[in-house]
């Protein structure tokens, strides 16, 4: 919250005049469908890195709201062993 309030406050500040593009516009990220891909990669993160053996098992994730809100099941991404590797 501190951070959205940190960002909303710079830029109402900025002069009306000011160029803005799209791209730091939050909701053309949400229509295009990147803001939900980049939300996949931070909450597979810890399990990509192995802290967790399951994205749920995270608990400093956002995931759990999404749960929460059915917007994703608890079992999303599998586990650890459903991760593809790279073989050398």
């Amino acid at each position: 919250m501190r951070w959205h309030l940190i960002k909303l406050l710079f830029s109402k500040g900025l002069p009306s005049t000011e160029h803005r593009t799209p791209v730091g516009d939050t909701a053309t990220a949400r229509r295009t469908g990147d803001y939900a891909q980049h939300i996949d990669y931070i909450h597979v993160n810890p399990l990509k890195h192995g802290y967790v053996q399951r994205v749920c098992d995270w608990p400093h994730s956002t995931f759990h709201r999404y749960v929460a809100d059915s917007v994703l099941p608890v079992d999303w991404c599998g586990d650890m062993v459903d991760l593809p590797t790279v073989s050398e």
